[in-house]
């Protein structure tokens, strides 16, 4: 499903912008993750812009909620943009 997947993310004032596109599935969740796990240095906020998604598999938004907590990444601090993210990915729900 993530061959047409891909992740651009830029810093801007100490906080990191993530924008994910293309369609989400279990191994772009990890490619997710792993970004998150390299490129958060504990300060600012996280946004994951959300827009750019066609369509987030049941299997990708799960495999990043359950793998959320490696990142180290305080909830807090995580914000998404865009309708599809606070549906599908929104990981309070199940904290």
């Amino acid at each position: 499903m993530n061959n047409r997947f891909r992740i651009e993310f830029r810093k801007v004032n100490g906080d990191l912008h993530v924008n994910p596109k293309g369609d989400f599935g279990g191994n772009s969740a990890w490619e997710l993750i792993n970004l998150l796990q390299k490129k958060y240095n504990g300060e600012g906020q996280v946004f994951i812009d959300t827009r750019g998604l066609r369509k987030i598999c049941p299997f990708g938004g799960a495999t990043f909620r359950c793998h959320f907590h490696q990142t180290r990444l305080p909830l807090e601090r995580l914000s998404f943009e865009g309708k599809i993210g606070n549906m599908y990915m929104n990981i309070s729900a199940i904290i």
